[in-house]
């Protein structure tokens, strides 16, 4: 049954590990700098090594860089196979604007963990209709900067120190 297949591809992910790498992208908003560099902290302390896509500085009035520049480093994260997870920094507005440049076809050889909400399900349900991946709708990481507690939760999460299963009954 098609539940039963998610569940399963679902477990099928390679639980993050210390050490691993997580490339952190801006596909929308810009954001808050010192939160983010609050979360890396967090994160770096936990034992992860942590990169920032090249335009992730950028900005382009209410957009964290230019439509092009965000799908690139969008691509690049994604497609990269040294990156365990791909975390998006913010959510706000944007996303949906790189629909149209990112070349699905190409995606489907790397899958690293993808996590990110608000203006980012966009993203979710793109990955979810074209490449039928599952993502993790979670914390974007500025809103983990002040919440150092939730990162870890977030970390152990997706390392497999805490456990992440519900049991849904078919009707």
């Amino acid at each position: 049954n098609h539940l039963r297949t998610k569940q399963e591809e679902l477990m099928n992910f390679h639980p993050l590990q210390r050490g691993d790498l997580i490339r952190l992208v801006a596909p929308s908003s810009p954001f808050d700098g010192e939160k983010l560099d609050r979360a890396v902290q967090i994160f770096e302390d936990s034992g992860y090594r942590v990169t920032f896509a090249r335009h992730v500085f950028d900005r382009n009035g209410y957009l964290a860089g230019t439509d092009h520049d965000r799908a690139r480093d969008l691509v690049d994260a994604l497609s990269d196979p040294d990156n365990a997870a791909v975390l998006c920094i913010r959510g706000g507005y944007g996303s949906g604007r790189l629909l149209p440049h990112l070349p699905f076809s190409s995606l489907r050889r790397n899958r690293p963990i993808f996590i990110g909400h608000s203006d980012i399900t966009f993203l979710h349900l793109a990955f979810h209709c074209h490449l039928e991946w599952v993502t993790f709708h979670g914390p974007n990481l500025t809103g983990l900067g002040d919440f150092p507690h939730n990162a870890i939760h977030l970390l152990d999460t997706l390392s497999g120190t805490n456990p992440f299963s519900w049991e849904l009954e078919e009707r």
